[in-house]
């Protein structure tokens, strides 16, 4: 799953929803 924003996965929380927390500019 790549929304082609320049960050980086911190972590990956409720896998089942496949929701992931992405740091992007200390934007979440």
């Amino acid at each position: 799953m790549c929304l082609g924003i320049p960050g980086q996965i911190i972590e990956i929380s409720n896998p089942e929803h496949k929701l992931a927390i992405v740091k992007v500019g200390g934007v979440k």
